[in-house]
């Protein structure tokens, strides 16, 4: 799977945290609050990159398991989303 840049540098942050990380462990959802972040900082990145149906899928299945995350991911994603807006600003672009 190709990833790309944003995707990939979040990914190996998150990585390179939870293979250190003595609290964090991925296969049980269980993350301190750095890896907490990076998680969904790589979680947000990789859906944006999906196309809208995954990324409706995936938050619909979270919400109905953990609300409160599902709420965090939403919020890391619109950042996001508007990260990426205001780098392809009429402003931005002269």
């Amino acid at each position: 799977m190709q990833l790309d840049d944003a995707t990939f540098q979040a990914h190996e942050g998150y990585m390179n945290h939870v293979l250190r990380c003595g609290s964090c462990y991925p296969p049980t959802n269980r993350y301190c609050s750095i890896g907490t972040g990076l998680h969904d900082q790589y979680t947000g990145q990789y859906l944006m990159s999906q196309d809208l149906y995954a990324r409706r899928t995936y938050l619909a299945r979270l919400e109905s398991v953990n609300p409160a995350r599902c709420e965090a991911l939403k919020a890391v994603m619109l950042a996001i989303h508007e990260r990426a807006q205001s780098l392809y600003s009429p402003e931005n672009a002269a």
